[in-house]
């Protein structure tokens, strides 16, 4: 048998490798100090609840602590994960390093790859056809790394170069070539105007909702007009955008309006009761899912993505709507109930919230612990004084209440 001789070139290649790629300096900072700002109260408050404090009932003491818990444990895990992440190239294949897991692909077997905001770096393998290895790009690459990866085939341009192809190829566009590059031009121009007024409703909606009925309105229909345009786009304007995406997209219209509406609901509305409301936020929820499917420009992802997607977009969204919907369209009368001031604190942060802790003045009453009142009936207060709850059944059957001072002959 021949021997073999490494050459010169070959030797310093070889040399070069392996190199490996941890998180950056600047997002370990901010990922290990939001791991530690969130993690550290949030451990203090697990042993804080634990102790009985502030919470009226087991199960309020139950829910704090659970939700505590989950912020320790995600902060913990963000801890750990920014640590051991790293990306390590060899000459021939790709370790990628994860908390509880390292996948190894060879160079050989990359059909393609991507770098993106979410989940950041993706390398789609050929076998099996379409499978991908992903994780989050938080590092830093340098010459070495790009040129690792200049020879493999880069799926965003494959993409951009195919969508091209198709806008030129699609008839319902135009009758030539010209003027279907003209029409998405024009699609490019209307998203960037709806994307405008999508973020304006956002900040209209978060920061100044008046008239808060026709802040409603615009924010509950934002995303089904978004939804509608991209129907009656036949597929040049997608819903959610990626880099060097030559197709316009609505993220914008789509994405705001849905969160301002949930935080107006949460910040504005005191409903009791669960159930109801869950499955009102499902209905609502699933069906904007449905139609922005039906548009075929719904996300585009894996079933992981798609899943997490709905639980924080469509159901935030179906619970504002439905709680907006509930309350704003109720016109039954009102039910004065009394209940007796236990105590009474200030919530502070974004935004500052007066509020009352609350005890029942009869068996018969619905459970409430607590309140939001005006700044000026929160001065007036003291323990054992009145409050009553103003109940209304709801439009959509979730009983909602305000609180305030108690009319004369309230019981």
């Amino acid at each position: 048998m021949g021997e073999h001789r490494v050459g010169l070139g070959e030797r310093a290649t070889m040399a070069a490798y392996p190199r490996t790629y941890r998180v950056s300096r600047g997002w370990q900072i901010f990922l290990i100090g939001s791991s530690l700002i969130l993690g550290v109260p949030s451990t203090f408050g697990v042993l804080y609840f634990a102790s009985g404090r502030e919470a009226d009932t087991k199960g309020a003491t139950y829910l704090l602590i659970g939700i505590c818990f989950i912020f320790a444990a995600l902060s913990f895990y963000l801890l750990l994960t920014t640590l051991r992440s790293k990306i390590v190239l060899f000459a021939d294949r790709i370790e990628i390093h994860e908390l509880t897991v390292t996948h190894s692909l060879r160079r050989d077997e990359i059909a393609g790859w991507r770098i993106n905001g979410s989940p950041g770096l993706i390398l789609e393998q050929k076998h099996p056809a379409g499978k991908t290895i992903s994780t989050a790009w938080l590092h830093k690459a340098d010459p070495e790394f790009d040129h690792w990866f200049s020879n493999l085939d880069n799926l965003d341009e494959r993409e951009a170069e195919s969508a091209l192809r198709e806008i030129a190829d699609d008839d319902s566009l135009g009758s030539d070539e010209e003027e279907r590059f003209e029409s998405l031009l024009r699609a490019t121009r209307l998203t960037r105007l709806l994307n405008s007024i999508g973020g304006a409703l956002f900040f209209w909606g978060v920061f100044l909702p008046r008239p808060y009925e026709v802040v409603f309105v615009l924010l509950l229909l934002a995303p089904w007009l978004a939804a509608l345009f991209a129907w009656r786009s036949s597929g040049l304007i997608q819903l959610d955008g990626r880099p060097k995406d030559v197709r316009p997209n609505l993220s914008f219209l789509a994405l705001f309006p849905m969160l301002a509406l949930a935080f107006r609901a949460v910040l504005d509305f005191e409903t009791v009761g669960w159930v109801t409301q869950t499955v009102a936020a499902l209905l609502i929820g699933g069906a904007l899912f449905a139609a922005q499917e039906a548009a075929h420009a719904g996300v585009r992802g894996n079933r992981l993505t798609t899943v997490v997607t709905f639980l924080f977009t469509f159901l935030a969204y179906g619970y504002g709507a439905a709680i907006h919907i509930n309350a704003l369209a109720d016109s039954s009368d009102i039910q004065q109930t009394r209940y007796v001031l236990h105590e009474k604190y200030v919530s502070t942060g974004k935004v500052v919230r007066y509020r009352v802790r609350l005890t029942k003045a009869h068996l018969n009453t619905p459970e409430v612990s607590s309140a939001e009142v005006t700044p000026y009936f929160y001065d007036m207060l003291k323990p054992g004084d009145a409050v009553c709850l103003a109940f209304r059944p709801g439009a959509l059957g979730i009983q909602w209440y305000s609180a305030g001072p108690c009319p004369p002959g309230t019981p």
